[in-house]
């Protein structure tokens, strides 16, 4: 299935503002399956507009043209789609009744200037809107279904959510048949997990691709029309490859997964590196009791945290000993089990040094939660020198 998307206006083309709604809907469709072939954008000119959606209505199967709806005299993509298809712009009476209602709710007067909003092609069939006035619309145009929505990104999401998608997934029967699943690693460069995942034989109809936002590296594993059982057994194949360098699953989010294993439990923290990005990004699941952010290593500090700490839940100290050298230590107060580790990093971006640290050590704290192997990285050494739990 070949998709392409339009955003429209010349705010977004000179870059005034940045283009979130194709950010967002790209990442959407991939949720389902679906990976989109082109972006294009066009300024505030009629035929720009309409050239680009004959061409890609043309090309593609599915079609997203974005902004352009609203009721002033530069929102013209309905009368580009019309041209497009060939067709009168119609008037839709329940319409411009709900953009009275719209208005009438919320004390305002309906300006003569609405009424355009209410202007779509012949042959099209209206898309609710129920946080504006926009009407948007889908219709379609040579061999492609176009879906015509506002700008405005509160509007566009809702319409998508509880309109567009739906439509989709009971339509398009490749989309029906289509699976994803995403894997995120720490550790490992691109082209070293694409030379690992190449030693697996995988069905024709099994794609992998991969995204790298250092130092994080996503994996997709995409199936069309790929049996149940046999696109399982891929995943576990490479599940069992990269599982030195795994994070987490299906989304970005190590603090979660190890919520749902240590629960409510309180997690106190004494971050003497990451200028707090290590707390920042537990407390987003995890019970943080208390937290202590130093920007030097002092060891009365430290003594004086862990009296704070008052030996509840976890506790996480890094630290740092040389440039590129650091200590983690993490202790189950509650059970009186201690791991500590000497981690050195090899960092190819230097301004992540705490990014990557912060998921180093919550690495680190989902193998011990989770009684796994001790992580093997390419940009780190990690050697556990304390474990009194053996």
């Amino acid at each position: 299935m070949q998709v392409e998307i339009i955003s429209t206006g010349d705010e977004v083309i000179t870059g005034f503002i940045n283009d979130t709604n194709a950010t967002w809907l790209s990442q959407q469709l991939l949720s389902l399956g679906i990976q989109v072939h082109y972006r294009h954008t066009c300024g505030d000119e009629l035929e720009d507009i309409r050239n680009t959606i004959e061409q890609s209505s043309k090309n593609a199967d599915l079609v997203f043209i974005n902004g352009g709806l609203g009721p002033t005299t530069d929102d013209i993509t309905a009368q580009a789609a019309a041209l497009a298809a060939n067709q009168p712009l119609k008037r839709h009476p329940e319409w411009v009744e709900k953009m009275r209602e719209w208005h009438k709710k919320r004390n305002r007067p309906m300006c003569d200037a609405n009424l355009k909003q209410a202007d779509i092609p012949q042959k099209a069939f209206v898309i609710d809107n129920p946080n504006g006035t926009a009407c948007g619309f889908y219709l379609k145009i040579n061999r492609a279904t176009c879906f015509f929505t506002p700008g405005v990104p509160h509007e566009f999401k809702a319409m998508f959510n509880d309109s567009i998608k739906p439509y989709i997934l009971n339509h398009f029967k490749e989309v029906q048949e289509t699976k994803i699943k995403r894997f995120f690693l720490f550790g490992i460069g691109e082209s070293s997990l694409q030379e690992h995942v190449n030693k697996i034989s995988l069905p024709s109809k099994i794609v992998i691709g991969y995204r790298a936002a250092y130092p994080v590296l996503e994996l997709k594993v995409i199936s069309h029309g790929v049996a149940e059982e046999m696109y399982k057994e891929a995943c576990e194949d490479i599940r069992h490859l990269i599982s030195p360098q795994l994070l987490c699953e299906d989304q970005l989010d190590v603090p979660k997964l190890i919520a749902s294993k240590i629960g409510k439990t309180t997690v106190n923290i004494c971050d003497c590196v990451t200028k707090g990005q290590l707390t920042l990004d537990l407390s987003s699941d995890l019970n943080v009791g208390y937290a202590l952010i130093l920007a030097d290593d002092k060891p009365e500090d430290v003594l004086n945290f862990t009296a704070l700490a008052k030996g509840q839940g976890y506790e996480l100290i890094l630290r740092r000993s040389e440039e590129n050298e650091f200590f983690l230590k993490i202790k189950n107060a509650k059970h009186n089990v201690q791991h500590s580790y000497k981690i050195k990093l090899s960092l190819t971006v230097k301004g992540k040094i705490n990014e990557a640290l912060s998921l180093c050590s919550q690495m680190l704290f989902k193998t011990i939660v989770f009684d796994q192997p001790l992580p093997k990285l390419e940009i780190a050494s990690i050697e556990e020198i304390t474990n009194n739990n053996r």
